[in-house]
């Protein structure tokens, strides 16, 4: 769990990563956050899945690419609703948690990630 400095607030999270990536395999990120205007426990809240900015792939097993996540491809900011609720309280939010699930259709051949880079910016 990541908390930034006060007067720090984001808007927005672009997750870079360097990853071999062979056909049949995939690399998903999800984030969790919390605003400082939120009084709901972080630990509730439910993971929401970030979109691939490009789907590159490994041309072989030991081939790094570059991969970049975020939420929103065409908005600058997070923003989603959960019931009749808009999230994140407040248009930014103070704490984030990232989660990485590397996903194969055969156990012999597994993506692997380097290079892991999580920048909270501001929203736009």
């Amino acid at each position: 769990i990541v908390t930034l400095e006060e007067g720090f607030d984001a808007g927005d999270l672009i997750v870079r990563l360097d990853a071999i990536k062979p056909a049949g395999t995939d690399v998903l990120v999800y984030f969790k956050i919390v605003s400082g205007k939120d009084i709901e426990n972080f630990n509730n809240k439910k993971w929401k899945l970030m979109t691939k900015v490009r789907d590159n792939v490994s041309a072989d097993q030991s081939k790094r690419v570059p991969l970049e996540y975020r939420y929103s491809l065409t908005k600058g900011t997070i923003e989603y609703k959960e019931g009749d609720k808009t999230y994140p309280i407040g248009g930014t939010f103070k704490t984030f948690q990232i989660k990485i699930c590397l996903l194969s259709s055969d156990p012999a051949t597994v993506p692997k990630v380097k290079n892991l880079r999580v920048i909270a910016v501001p929203e736009g």
